[in-house]
């Protein structure tokens, strides 16, 4: 019995199905980045100069300097203390901000970048943590950095909080791969499942009429 044939146009459907789940499966870690937070290391605010061990980046793309500090102070005057009380200021009359410093991100030993706690205010909120976000940069892929903090005033009362230097993907970027993944993902279902489901009715409508057939000859 001869295998039933398939058309050219289902069989385009299946191949172009297969290619995008290829594509899919060779872009995941690109897509995923799972080297997501590159530095995570501890620091104390102290005047002087921290410079950090070497890291990698594993893929170009927009990165967040952030400062973290545990929450280990009571929640309003720990952000008083770090400057991060920018919706009622009148709340900290009495604390003044205690983050000073600049900072420099070399590659190769060449510096690529530099700012200051001063350029850049954000925060986010991180389960047991509180962040400022002090810079940003767009990482070059598989390029070695040192990062170096050069600290211009003394934050003793933050040291029970740990603070810790972290580099990691822009949440932006983050979620921007993820939907790049997510859609291509899609765009192989809505072309692979129902080619796959044609190609299966079409199998079985043969079958079936291949059986009538037999049962008319009997």
């Amino acid at each position: 019995m001869k295998s039933p044939k398939i058309s050219q146009n289902k069989a385009a459907l299946i191949f172009l199905g297969a290619a995008l789940l290829i594509v899919v499966t060779l872009t995941a870690d690109r897509l995923t980045l799972p080297n997501w937070q590159p530095l995570n290391t501890p620091f104390q605010l102290r005047v002087g100069t921290v410079k950090t061990p070497q890291f990698k980046i594993d893929d170009s793309s927009e990165y967040l300097i952030n400062i973290d500090f545990e929450r280990k102070i009571e929640f309003q005057k720990l952000s008083c203390l770090i400057g991060m009380e920018t919706l009622y200021p009148d709340r900290c009359k009495d604390i003044p901000d205690t983050i000073n410093l600049t900072w420099t991100l070399f590659k190769d030993d060449k510096v690529v970048a530099k700012g200051s706690s001063g350029d850049f205010k954000s925060r986010g909120y991180f389960g047991e943590t509180i962040g400022r976000t002090i810079g940003s940069f767009t990482g070059d892929k598989l390029a070695i950095y040192t990062f170096q903090v050069n600290i211009l005033k003394n934050a003793e009362e933050l040291d029970k909080t740990n603070p810790k230097i972290k580099i990691e993907v822009h949440p932006d970027e983050y979620e921007k791969r993820g939907y790049y993944y997510g859609l291509l993902l899609l765009l192989a279902a809505i072309i692979g499942i129902p080619a796959g489901l044609t190609i299966v009715v079409d199998m079985m409508s043969r079958y079936w009429d291949n059986r009538k057939r037999r049962q008319v000859k009997n």
